[in-house]
């Protein structure tokens, strides 16, 4: 109801009243967008940061289930890694200590 009203009203407007109006309008579809964009950054960048931990998360169980002594083709499967991806995480952490 309000937008038939100002769109009816607009018609009484001087021309630099309309394009007022215009320019309000331009800005608030610019401020509009832009928050769209920042909340789709948001929301891939706590997607991403949620895949890492998890990703680390993976890791460490994988650490703690070779550590207990559980075979490689065992943590594979509870993983769902290759055995090869198991081996490299391993490596990879005996190389780091």
């Amino acid at each position: 109801m309000r937008s038939a009203y100002q769109e009816a009203n607009q018609y009484t407007w001087s021309q630099a009243e309309l394009d007022a109006y215009d320019y309000i309008d331009m800005r608030e579809e610019e401020g509009r967008a832009k928050l769209d964009a920042a909340e789709k950054r948001g929301k891939a960048e706590g997607v991403a940061e949620t895949e890492a931990k998890a990703a680390q998360e993976k890791e460490m169980m994988i650490l703690t289930m070779y550590e207990d002594g559980i075979s490689l083709a065992k943590i594979a499967k509870f993983t769902q890694k290759t055995e090869a991806e198991v081996q490299q995480i391993i490596a990879a952490h005996k190389h780091k200590q």
